[in-house]
């Protein structure tokens, strides 16, 4: 929808959609970061885990803007 690609009806947001690129892809980096610290490497819950923070990290980048 329109919220996801952070176009809204006033006018578009293009760097509401890279601010969230950008945090979700920092969230995605910390969480595979501490698993590889912690378990010596990342598995498929953890992957998981990466797109669960991911999703969570672009909503709310785009529900600030």
């Amino acid at each position: 929808g329109a919220a996801v690609t952070g176009v809204r009806a006033g006018g578009t947001g293009a760097w509401h959609g890279a601010l969230a690129v950008v945090l979700a892809a920092l969230a995605t980096g910390a969480l595979v970061r501490r698993a590889t610290q912690r378990f010596g490497g990342i598995t498929g819950d953890v992957l998981g885990a990466c797109v669960e923070a991911a999703t969570l990290a672009a909503l709310v980048a785009l529900a600030a803007g």
